[in-house]
């Protein structure tokens, strides 16, 4: 199933953003494995060096000199810039550079060397593609990329050095050929299970982040609940505390909801709740965030609010609680007491909070019904 999501060929996501978000987790990933395969390349590559005195002996010297080059200007440049966050969306296309470079001066070496033994080099070239496919963890695109690059650079060396001898020519290829089937095979395989395990750990987050925004949720009103506005609360502390900015909370109590109950049963209270909170969406901004805090008991979170700008709009849905005259052909009177407060450096707990708005709620339902009292913690 996960893998319809994926280009069978080209093993990338079709939705773009899907595709980017899994090119950043590779790098955060693998990062630092990639800094290693860099060095574990560079000195494999440059190793060879001993074997350039065997095998190429009558240019010894300039195929050291290439390596010393390719290392200095090629391998050196790129593993520093990993350190650079700057850098790190051009990872992919540094590696690419580094393996068709490889890849190059190993050929060059063979085309220049008259020895009998410079075509036995190739076995660097089947190394680039070993390393390139499977230990670079190069995503299979730029790899690709990379080999088509090789191979075309590889050709035009093959046609002019084996003219005369199709024989080693055949046989150079073969292994070649067959060991870059084979690395691909591999690469293939290890990026599709890296995008088939991204795909399955994404949707496994997913389904957490549904089933805890659920237990965050009341079940009834669609609310947040407690749990959620204490957190929230905790945050909110934490946030006026950094950046002084006016934050205030409403706590408010449903005037005679028992009566409801009593006289239309339960259930009909549960509607009328219901309606409370869709009023009570109505009116609040989008930043605002209300909560089911008790039975009949909402709290209302308004950011970059000040406490008369917090009284207005307790009154704007005390008003338009006021206006609902008939719930389900059933008449209502519907109003609540309440109490608003707004933080100050003195909060330090949400119980603090919790503990003044009680307070308030208390004194209001004293005062009558249909009251707002506020009061600076």
């Amino acid at each position: 199933m996960l893998k319809k999501i994926i280009k069978s060929i080209s093993l990338e996501f079709p939705d773009p953003t899907l595709e980017q978000a899994f090119k950043q987790e590779q790098i955060k990933n693998y990062l630092n494995y990639m800094r290693f395969s860099i060095l574990i390349g560079a000195l494999i590559y440059i190793s060879f060096t001993l074997l350039d005195q065997i095998i190429t002996p009558d240019v010894a010297y300039t195929a050291r000199l290439t390596r010393i080059i390719v290392i200095s200007i090629i391998f050196f440049p790129i593993f520093i810039s990993t350190f650079f966050k700057k850098f790190h969306q051009y990872i992919y296309i540094f590696l690419v550079i580094i393996i068709i470079s490889t890849a190059a001066s190993i050929i060059f070496i063979m085309y220049i060397s008259h020895s009998n033994y410079a075509h036995l080099h190739f076995a660097g070239i089947i190394l680039v593609f070993f390393y390139s496919y499977t230990f670079s963890h190069l995503l299979f695109k730029f790899v690709n990329i990379s080999s088509i690059v090789i191979w075309t650079i590889y050709t035009i060396y093959a046609i002019g050095k084996f003219n005369t001898n199709h024989v080693l020519f055949l046989i150079d290829t073969s292994f070649l050929l067959g060991s870059f089937i084979a690395s691909v095979y591999a690469g293939y395989s290890l990026e599709q299970f890296s995008r088939l395990n991204f795909i399955a750990l994404k949707e496994l987050k997913e389904e957490k982040d549904k089933l805890k925004l659920a237990s965050f949720i009341d079940y009834l009103t669609k609310l947040y609940n407690r749990r959620y506005m204490e957190i929230r609360l905790k945050e909110a502390i934490n946030l006026y505390q950094r950046e002084k900015i006016p934050i205030s909370i409403l706590f408010i109590d449903l005037d005679n909801f028992k009566i409801i109950n009593d006289n239309y049963g339960h259930d009909f209270g549960d509607i009328v709740l219901k309606q409370i909170a869709i009023t009570m969406n109505t009116v609040l901004r989008d930043k605002d965030i209300v909560f089911r805090y008790g039975g009949d008991e909402f709290c209302i979170l308004l950011f970059n609010t000040d406490l008369n700008q917090s009284l207005q709009i307790g009154r704007r849905i005390l008003n338009q609680l006021k206006n609902i005259k008939y719930i389900n052909q059933h008449p209502v009177t519907l109003s609540f007491s309440g109490g608003g407060l707004t933080l100050n450096p003195k909060i330090k707990t949400v119980n603090d909070i919790i503990k003044k708005a009680d307070n308030l709620l208390y004194k209001a339902k004293k005062q009558g019904k249909a009251t707002l009292l506020t009061e600076n913690l």
